[in-house]
């Protein structure tokens, strides 16, 4: 290929970070993201609201043909539906994943419950390249390490490595608002956030990129590992210190 012709090339990408966007056929740049909400109908009877908020305010930021909400039901239904959008949409930069879960596996729909081993034969699919999990235990390191090792596109990971309440998952929204409109937030960013969320919530969402998942050394391995039970008295003192010590 000639220099002219690679110049042309990449004149025809949008680039951010050093990353090439999807471009629309009206020329405009694509970052397409999908909220799956697993077990949906459960959650709407429990009043967790979160997915159809998030996608709502999905909404306002970008088109409709960017963006699809999921509401996984029964295992059939969600295989109609997954087929559907690799059709319609060919992949999703974004994968948000909203449901229960626990250290073992998430709840993906009505008495279907996987283990985070499945869980990125599900996603995979869709070639995400940023996969929020709002389901307890998510960030843990067997579902971080099972979506990294499953799915290779993925390039980073938020979740929670406890549990996670939708008060505490309020910081999904900016995080996803700023992917959609930026990129990744800055660290200093995300470590502000990160703070506000667990003094105000007592809510502890992290993120790990690909390069720093495979440099985690054996005592940061154990932490996520055992999260539940080693960060929980911290994340209850640092909510309670936050709310006064009520």
């Amino acid at each position: 290929m000639t220099s002219d012709a690679r110049r042309r090339r990449r004149k025809g990408r949008l680039r951010v970070r050093g990353r090439p966007l999807e471009q629309r056929e009206d020329g405009k740049n694509r970052r397409s993201i999908l909220v799956l909400e697993c077990d949906a109908d459960k959650l709407e009877t429990q009043k967790h609201t979160l997915a159809p908020e998030l996608y709502a305010f999905i909404r306002t930021l970008v088109p409709p043909d960017s963006c699809y909400l999921l509401r996984a039901t029964s295992e059939s239904s969600l295989r109609q539906e997954c087929v559907k959008c690799v059709q319609d949409f060919g992949h999703f930069e974004i994968v948000v994943v909203v449901g229960h879960s626990s250290r073992s596996g998430l709840v993906i729909a009505r008495n279907t419950r996987v283990e985070w081993s499945i869980l990125p034969r599900w996603l995979a699919p869709f070639r995400p390249r940023h996969v929020l999990l709002v389901a307890c235990k998510g960030g843990m390191y067997s579902p971080v390490k099972a979506l990294f090792d499953g799915i290779s596109t993925v390039q980073e990971v938020y979740a929670s490595p406890v549990a996670v309440s939708d008060q505490q998952a309020a910081i999904v929204k900016p995080i996803v608002g700023y992917i959609l409109l930026g990129g990744s937030p800055p660290k200093n960013i995300f470590k502000a956030g990160q703070l506000i969320n667990l003094v105000l919530t007592g809510g502890l969402f992290i993120r790990l990129t690909r390069t720093e998942f495979r440099k985690l050394g054996p005592i940061e391995i154990e932490v996520l590992s055992n999260a539940d039970t080693l960060l929980e008295p911290f994340r209850q003192e640092r909510s309670n210190a936050g709310r006064g010590g009520r």
